[in-house]
């Protein structure tokens, strides 16, 4: 489980580097000859969206890292009372889920994912802190099948 969720501490920024690097790539124009006289005009394309500016990628990555915190708090709230950690769990990940949405776009995306990594190593004390607590508490309720329903949901977000 500590492994997923530093998985998803990466696809945050993976996901965050795919979006800009499509927005980016996606609008490419292709060359043509010089119209002859009768030629009427190429139609114009809309310009790519541009990605994500690094203000933007640190604003995701530290809503990523509050999200962790949130995960790590939920579950030592519940202690050993699966349902309860079940229902804590299944409350962060909705309350998140525009959150988890706005990474998985990113999926990909090579800038993304290297400014993530780079985010996450400095910042890796809090990170490292926020899945331990997770990973142990998630302890607790191995095997809970509620618990274990709510993180496959997570896993599928």
């Amino acid at each position: 489980m500590q492994h997923r969720l530093r998985s998803f501490a990466l696809a945050v920024a993976v996901a965050v580097v795919a979006a800009g690097a499509l927005a980016a790539c996606g609008g490419k124009s292709k060359g043509s000859a010089a119209p002859g006289p009768s030629a009427s005009p190429a139609p114009t394309e809309p310009a790519p969206a541009a990605g994500p500016t690094d203000a933007e990628l640190e604003a995701l990555f530290g809503r990523s890292l509050d999200f962790f915190d949130a995960m790590a708090a939920a579950v030592e709230s519940a202690g050993d009372d699966c349902p309860a950690m079940a229902k804590a769990l299944d409350g962060v990940f909705t309350s998140h889920q525009a959150l988890l949405t706005e990474v998985k776009a990113f999926e990909g995306n090579e800038d993304v994912d290297r400014k993530a990594d780079a985010y996450m190593e400095q910042h890796k004390d809090r990170v490292q802190a926020a899945m331990t607590r997770v990973g142990e508490g998630l302890g607790a309720c191995a095997g809970n099948a509620d618990v274990a329903a709510v993180m496959q949901r997570f896993d599928e977000m």
